[in-house]
């Protein structure tokens, strides 16, 4: 050390940009992982491309015919875009504005990664959504 110089002061824990001292993955993250394939490939396993089962377009039915006032849809339409859109960068900035680096570096990791994951089984497993209801039959008039 040089004569007059003042001894730097060692970082503190999530002072680094990305590990800081010793970071080490939680041994669960793997069980995770492991578990989230399992299931990812009994419901690849489970999906017919030709054919939609009964209860999928039951439920398909169910949550897309829901009669929702007019009024609510802005605020539904707002609340499925920021789902898909802005959910990662919203998670970023809070977790960069309250200094967790590796927090906001993760997400958005994740969401990448996520979305290249999805493209790649869609080649995999390519099926549409459930054919559209049949319309009522209307009795004609007697003329």
């Amino acid at each position: 050390m040089m004569a007059g110089a003042t001894p730097r002061a060692r970082p503190r824990r999530g002072d680094g940009w990305l590990l800081a001292g010793g970071y080490a993955r939680h041994p669960g993250d793997t069980v995770r992982l492991v578990a989230g394939c399992v299931v990812l490939l009994l419901t690849a396993l489970a999906i017919h491309q030709d054919y939609v089962g009964s209860r999928e377009t039951a439920v398909f039915r169910l949550v897309n015919g829901l009669a929702l006032p007019g009024w609510t849809w802005p605020g539904v339409w707002l609340v499925m875009q920021l789902g898909v859109i802005g959910a990662v960068p919203l998670v970023a900035v809070v977790a960069l504005a309250t200094r967790h680096l590796r927090l906001a570096l993760d997400a958005v990791l994740a969401a990448g990664s996520i979305y290249l994951i999805a493209k790649v089984i869609k080649q995999f497993v390519q099926r549409g959504r459930p054919p559209p209801p049949r319309k009522a039959a209307r009795p004609r008039s007697r003329e």
